[in-house]
């Protein structure tokens, strides 16, 4: 399944261990929260890929009193989606346009949905994304973007941090600022595979470079 994780308004920031034996990091490493925040914190939840286009339903039955996608007085507000260009992205974007005044975050691959308009931008610079923030003024951010080849992530590390971790925890902080909503999506490569099936609360254990940086 495809992970999620909501971030919510009410306090989040603390470091935590995981088990990651034989993985990148061998033993136990402390995982630090480099999001300092009393806004916001983590609530889990999972989505399968064959209900990809119930996602937004899925999310506001987690998100009692900031319904993110389903309730028709969010009709006029604004949600700006990340990695709109991606898989996830794209089926979220075309759900989101019956209700939402819905922007698109994209990299380097262009897209066209009706109802979505869209803005070439690359995530690890903060101060574009800001002002990003500040231009469309979305009432709820979804995070989909990603870094997500575990190929390329073992390859490049420092690459994978920028996108996965870094401008993770900036879209976080800023959305914080805001006091809005934030979907952030994870992946099943936070665990190692021994033990399936796995569920939320279950104890992340990664064995890549993708699945720690997820984690983090």
């Amino acid at each position: 399944p495809l992970g999620g994780s909501v971030a919510e308004n009410e306090g989040f920031g603390v470091g935590r261990r995981s088990c990651v034996k034989g993985s990148a990091s061998t033993g136990c490493s402390y995982i630090p929260a480099p999001l300092k925040s009393p806004n916001i914190k983590i609530r889990s939840i999972s989505i399968k890929k064959s209900d990809i286009d119930l996602t937004p339903s899925i999310i506001d039955q987690h998100l009692p009193g900031h319904s993110i996608l389903g309730i028709a007085k969010y009709r006029d507000k604004v949600v700006l989606i990340t990695g709109a260009s991606g898989f996830l992205g794209w089926h979220l974007c075309r759900a989101a346009r019956l209700r939402w005044d819905v922007w698109g975050l994209v990299f380097n691959h262009s897209i066209e949905i009706p109802g979505v308009r869209t803005i070439c931008l690359d995530l690890t610079d903060c101060r574009r994304l800001q002002s990003t923030f500040g231009e469309v003024r979305p009432d709820a951010v979804i995070h989909a973007a990603a870094l997500s080849s575990p190929d390329r992530c073992q390859v490049d590390p420092a690459r994978s941090w920028l996108i996965n971790v870094e401008a993770s925890c900036h879209i976080a902080r800023l959305c914080s600022e805001r006091r809005i909503p934030c979907v952030f999506t994870s992946t099943d490569l936070v665990f190692d595979g021994t033990r399936p099936p796995y569920r939320e609360p279950d104890a992340v254990c990664p064995i890549s470079v993708y699945g720690e940086h997820k984690v983090m």
